[in-house]
């Protein structure tokens, strides 16, 4: 993965679901709606610190249940071959196939 905040949202993607809601919301709000921490904090009136150290342990939540479960990883690599398959198929079939990848 390259950009932490692609990283994140694709994290989020899979696991938000097990994080409590008070990280869900926070990391939400950072990762996918681009609120800096100032704007979160004002947001539930909270300090600075208390939003930093909720998206740090969100965070590190996130990459260990990637790193104990791997579903990001199986998707990317689900997705890269089925757009090897794409790049060696003509036609419809191509179009076909680009339209699978493009809704996952």
């Amino acid at each position: 993965m390259k950009n932490k905040k692609i990283d994140l949202v694709l994290l989020m993607d899979f696991y938000s679901n097990l994080l409590s809601e008070r990280r869900k919301i926070m990391m939400s709000d950072f990762s996918e709606k681009d609120l800096s921490i100032s704007e979160i904090a004002q947001k539930y009136n909270v300090s600075r610190q208390a939003v930093l150290d909720t998206l740090k342990n969100a965070e590190k939540q996130l990459v260990d249940l990637e790193e104990k479960l791997g579903l990001v990883k199986k998707f990317i690599s689900i997705k890269n071959s089925l757009e090897n398959v794409c790049s060696q198929l003509t036609g419809k079939e191509k179009s076909k196939i680009k339209d699978i990848i493009n809704m996952l």
